[in-house]
């Protein structure tokens, strides 16, 4: 024995929907271009003298991104 519901109306409707998802897609692409901006930065400033994460030291930090 099958009950029969009604469906509920959409929270938002169709053209809402449509620019959420774009501008969520842009906010990504934005967000995408920022890390690899950081990464080329990062890169970039490179310096062998750098203190790393398996060498404590005092010395300063010479790359741009700390």
């Amino acid at each position: 024995m099958a009950y029969q519901t009604r469906g509920r109306d959409p929270l938002l409707d169709s053209s809402m929907t449509e620019a959420i998802e774009k501008r969520g897609k842009e906010l990504l692409g934005l967000v995408l271009l920022c890390i690899a901006a950081i990464a080329g930065a990062m890169a970039f400033s490179y310096h062998p003298d750098d203190p790393s994460w398996m060498s404590a030291t005092d010395a300063p930090v010479n790359n741009w991104m700390g």
